[in-house]
């Protein structure tokens, strides 16, 4: 497999002095080799968010499941995204989505989102997974007078089905 960037990006070597090699105990950073003749129904390829989320659906309906990766459970992207799981995550615009895709694929598409931003919520409820969660939502200012949000309240009610809150400047301060 040809790689696109250089060794150093998929090696251990950028976490070595990070939080993550600081804060796990040695236990934990045990990967067991998978040896001899293995069998199972699903065979999931990478332990990040959605392979391992897929494992554990699989694994909740009774399937026997083996979860394979080269790297540490949520090493590579899921480990670097930030943290995010929020809506509107997507570059391409409604106008685009609906002239390349149609206006029903893009509002299917939008409810995806905030359907796996719940499903999130459930799974860290459901499993008592301590995370870091911040709101119910988001917040946007405005950084001049001469900015509405109108029309962006009307496409987050068209596409997720929220009814955002809009707020005056007078109504910012009562607010924090």
């Amino acid at each position: 497999m040809r790689r696109i960037f250089s060794g150093h990006a998929y090696s251990d070597d950028r976490t070595a002095k990070g939080y993550w090699s600081q804060t796990v105990s040695d236990e934990a950073l045990k990967r067991p080799q998978l040896t001899g003749a293995q069998t199972a129904d699903v065979a999931v390829i990478g332990a990040g968010f959605t392979g391992l989320s897929a494992a554990l659906a699989l694994a909740e309906q009774g399937v026997s499941v083996t979860v394979l990766d080269a790297g540490f459970p949520g090493w590579g992207a899921s480990g670097r995204n930030g943290g995010f799981c929020c809506l509107g995550g997507a570059k391409a615009s409604d106008t685009m989505l609906d002239r390349k895709h149609g206006k029903p694929a893009r509002l299917a598409y939008r409810r995806a989102e905030a359907d796996a931003v719940r499903h999130v919520a459930t799974q860290l409820e459901r499993h008592q997974i301590e995370a870091d969660t911040h709101s119910n939502g988001e917040t946007q200012l405005a950084h001049k007078a001469s900015i509405r949000f109108d029309d962006d309240a009307r496409a987050i009610e068209e596409n997720y089905g929220v009814t955002p809150t809009l707020h005056c400047k007078q109504e910012l301060p009562a607010l924090g």
